[in-house]
């Protein structure tokens, strides 16, 4: 499993780092289409978190706010795909809906609780 869904416990300045990480990468070149996807999932699960955490700190927002800045410039790249472009779009909506996003992931469920839903 991925270290995000086994909810170990990493710090926002730790999770703030790999960010700034990946957007230094970008002003030495073009992020490959693996690290931009990287950084929209990462972004996608704790940016909330993130960007909750700078809120009390001027200095935390204003690297937080730089950071998804330069993020979502990436989706104005006409050299990215149109999925990593648009990978980028839907994470600028989850932050635009409030970290909240637009549909529940469909989970798998037992025959019995589909027949209850409907």
């Amino acid at each position: 499993k991925q270290w995000y869904q086994r909810r170990v416990a990493i710090t926002a300045g730790i999770q703030m780092q790999c960010i700034t990480n990946f957007i230094d990468k970008k002003n030495t070149g073009r992020l490959d289409d693996d690290s931009v996807e990287c950084l929209a999932k990462l972004f996608t699960v704790v940016g909330s978190k993130l960007e909750g955490d700078a809120s009390e700190d001027d200095k935390k927002k204003q690297v937080f706010e730089d950071s998804y800045a330069q993020f979502k410039s990436l989706a104005n790249d006409k050299n990215y795909p149109y999925r990593i472009r648009f990978m980028i779009q839907d994470v600028a909506d989850l932050r635009d809906n409030g970290w909240k996003p637009r549909r529940q992931e469909a989970k798998p469920q037992k025959i019995d609780d589909i027949h209850r839903e409907h």
